[in-house]
């Protein structure tokens, strides 16, 4: 409900939805996410704000992310998730959450990798 000039009804809409997703359950966006690039926009948003939930300037490694059709795998290196458990489990639970919705057809968070 805020006045955001220099942006398109629509631009306004994305960044409202993006708003929205950026944090708890999945099923609230169902109506709102019209398509497989904006749950794309929604997935890489959410995992950011995992990864950077303590909004300090320590250094973080970037999810090595992969889609194949309608199917998202996503890997941390295993040192830094080792060093990380809070938000490994936190990574673990957003696929899981993301199962219970059908966005994609998959949404994995793998085995860590090596570094």
């Amino acid at each position: 409900h805020a006045d955001m000039p220099g942006f398109s009804r629509a631009e306004q809409g994305i960044l409202a939805m993006l708003a929205l997703a950026q944090t708890g359950g999945l099923r609230k966006l169902r109506t709102e996410v019209s398509g497989i690039e904006d749950w794309l926009m929604v997935i890489c948003l959410r995992l950011a704000m995992i990864m950077h939930r303590h909004r300090d300037a320590a250094p973080r490694p970037l999810p090595a992310i992969r889609r194949n059709g309608r199917s998202i795998e996503f890997a941390l290196p295993r040192d830094w998730t080792a060093e990380h458990p809070l938000t490994h489990q936190s990574l673990a639970a957003e696929a899981e959450a993301w199962a219970e919705i059908d966005a994609f057809d998959q949404v994995r968070y793998t085995q860590p990798v090596d570094s």
